[in-house]
């Protein structure tokens, strides 16, 4: 074993020797005096890799794989953190592509052990690294020694890693306000060595200060200089060795979550509905309705979404990122044949569009997609790569698979989207969890706050939450992804033990999860598998109005899969529900229901608008807006009531710049103006006749 003096590590592996200058920092490496000092003692690995010049070695240019060493970590039994290449740059170029996934591949082998590479060319490690297999006991880094290489943090961060790491070493100047997002772990030193240039205190303290406001673990290795045991490693007063903890295990994939319950079971069955599995060698997982429902849905609004955003004849380009947290392995049967899964129906609905919106095109338009696909199962992850293989879309530039879980993952997906988009960053999220506690609201959030152009599709375990409400330790730690706190599950306890019932605790569950993610608008399917009986919510959040009505005429597109309660108007369950379930009759979405609907928007909109309008007029976006979370209307459905209640002259239609419309209108602009009538009448009257 190479044991070794660095503080942050236990030991070195170098399968790679012989580096080259590429910034300030190398200017000083310690590792050219040390490969010169190692040739010198006889080691072959390391002859020609330095030369003399002016008093110092400096690096010849040539870089060596050793295959030698490749096995060396499957000798050392002990768990111990091992720095990957402290004499060279794993992902330097003259390091083929080849050999970069034999290392991976001894480091898979040894997972009792913790891997740390770090680099200087984070650009080619991200291009490289997204080929290959997320492996959790690898903690991935890049060294930044002033302000001006601070960009290689932004490469950083769209790598998928367990752990990503900063080293701030040799520390040649300030670096602002640092940005730590997505980084857990700064290391920080003062460069060593005869020439060693000076590191000031208050560039340190302001990385720790930072390290300490964004919850990133802070590591301060050495001052440096000539002699750098005397100028020791203390910063105000004491050591600083934080460091994180290793990933969790997932080579396994299992993320449910075993909490003790009350009369000592667990909680595991309230928490998860039935998962699949994909074993090796085993058929494809049966499909329940629920599920199939689900893919219906999904498939059509691709469809749907594709033909919008390509309306535009003059538009060039359409670029999209698609993103399955929960992809499993790829496909299902129904006991007659073999159905596609999210990731292969996100690809297939793509390439489908590609064809479709370029017929009669005159200059073809461009598309540029990119998909994500994680599991932390990595039997799955296997499976799913087959599929993918066989139908030739095993494109690892386009289709990124990896082992990990999407809470993991999420950071590095988003700052890859945001990369390739940075203006629009337009994505799709799929996350078809099981039960209601595998994705953090918060999460979400960020998704939707940092992509604001972007949807998450979002499975949710409604009923499962409902029945085992519960103010316990247990119950509220379990639920803690959620952002549920203990006053708000009495909250929802007292709402469902009322008069109101269960219909009252899922409206104010809906509003939190609209509040919490900061959702624009929902969309929610209602599901009952056909076992369980148990509903699930299939929920579209975004933040963009045509996304919602292009989300809601699903409902209609799929008539009779959904199951939703009320008369149609703004009383339905999951919308707006003040009545038990067991008092509402059930509303399919079929032509009976269209009607229905009309009839009750007629009766509900005057009461509605008026209270919109009392002060001062609407925009019709601005009713929309007020009105789509709601109800199952589509946007059209709300104009048609606006245009007939002023026909009646109940209200009154503006355009932009506050003169009256024609009461003959037959469609309204968003920035039209919903007023007062001048002349009042009784509400309701006129149509009610």
């Amino acid at each position: 074993m190479a044991t070794t003096d660095i503080e942050w590590t236990d030991a070195t592996w170098n399968p790679v020797v012989g580096c080259t200058v590429v910034s300030p920092g190398c200017t000083n490496c310690y590792a050219m005096r040390m490969a010169a000092r190692l040739e010198a003692m006889g080691q072959a690995k390391y002859r020609d890799v330095t030369r003399p010049s002016d008093g110092r070695y400096v690096w010849t240019g040539a870089v060596r794989c050793d295959e030698a060493s490749l096995r060396l970590p499957l000798r050392w039994r002990k768990p111990r953190f091992v720095f990957v290449n402290s004499m060279s740059d794993l992902f330097h170029e003259e390091v083929p592509e080849s050999f970069i996934r034999r290392v991976w591949k001894t480091m898979t082998a040894a997972r009792w052990h913790t891997f740390q590479v770090l680099t200087k060319r984070p650009e080619r490690m991200r291009e490289v690294v997204r080929r290959l297999d997320f492996l959790p006991n690898v903690w991935l880094g890049t060294s930044v020694e002033n302000a001006d290489y601070l960009w290689r943090l932004v490469e950083l961060r769209a790598t998928p890693a367990a752990v990503r790491f900063a080293s701030f070493e040799p520390l040649l100047g300030p670096v602002d306000a640092v940005d730590l997002d997505g980084i857990h772990w700064a290391i920080v030193g003062g460069e060593s060595g005869p020439a060693a240039r000076p590191t000031r205190i208050d560039w340190v303290r302001e990385i720790r200060d930072r390290c300490d406001d964004q919850g990133v673990a802070f590591f301060f290795k050495q001052w440096g200089g000539p002699q750098k045991k005397k100028a020791g490693r203390e910063l105000d007063g004491r050591t600083w060795d934080g460091r994180p903890a290793p990933a969790t295990n997932c080579w396994q994939g299992t993320s449910a979550v075993d909490l003790p319950a009350r009369g000592g079971a667990t909680i595991r069955r309230a928490m998860t509905v039935q998962s699949f599995r994909w074993a090796p060698g085993d058929p494809p997982p049966l499909i329940e309705q629920h599920s199939k429902a689900k893919l219906t849905v999904l498939r059509s609004y691709l469809r749907a979404y594709f033909d919008r955003l390509a309306v535009n004849p003059s538009r060039e380009e359409f670029r999209l990122d698609l993103i399955d947290g929960f992809a499993g392995g790829g496909t299902f049967t129904d006991g007659r044949e073999t159905l596609s899964g999210t990731p292969l129906i996100m690809i297939e609905e793509a390439e489908a569009a590609q064809k479709r919106l370029n017929r009669g095109r005159s200059k073809p338009l461009r598309f540029d997609f990119r998909y994500y696909f994680t599991d932390a199962n990595c039997l799955h992850v296997r499976r799913l790569r087959a599929a993918l293989e066989e139908r030739g879309w095993a494109d690892e530039e386009r289709v990124i698979v990896r082992n990990r879980r999407f809470e993991d993952e999420a950071d590095s997906i988003i700052a890859e989207v945001k990369r390739r988009q940075p203006r629009a960053g337009r994505a799709i999220f799929v996350l078809d969890q099981t039960g209601f506690a595998q994705v953090r609201l918060n999460l979400v959030a960020g998704i939707l706050e940092k992509l604001p152009a972007a949807e998450v599709i979002l499975t949710l375990a409604a009923d499962a939450l409902m029945n085992h409400l519960a103010v316990t330790p247990e119950y509220v730690k379990a639920v803690a992804p959620l952002d549920l706190t203990e006053s708000r599950i009495r909250e929802l306890l007292r709402l469902k033990n009322d008069a109101g019932g269960r219909a009252l605790a899922q409206r104010l569950l809906r509003d939190h999860i609209r509040n919490t993610t900061g959702a624009t608008y929902d969309t929610p399917f209602f599901i009952r598998p056909q076992q369980s009986r148990r509903a699930l919510w299939f929920l579209h959040l975004s933040r963009h109005p045509t996304a919602r009505d292009v989300m809601i005429q699903r409902h209609w597109d799929i008539s009779g899969t959904f199951e939703h309660y009320g008369s149609g108007g703004f009383g339905m369950l999951g919308w707006d529900a003040l009545r038990s379930d067991d008092t509402l009759r059930l509303f399919r979405f079929e032509d009976l229901e269209a009607r229905q609907l009309r009839k009750q928007l007629l009766n509900d909109m005057p009461a509605e608008l008026h209270a919109l309008v009392v002060e001062e007029p609407v925009t019709v976006q601005t009713m929309r807006h007020a009105l789509a979370n709601r109800t199952a209307a589509r946007f059209s459905d709300l104009d048609d009531a606006v245009l007939a209640l002023a026909r009646v002259k109940e209200i009154d239609v503006l355009n932009a710049e506050g003169k009256g419309r024609s009461r003959t209108l037959r469609r309204l602009r968003a920035d039209d103006r919903i007023a007062m009538p001048r002349t009042p009448v009784l509400r309701g009257l006129s149509l009610r006749r």
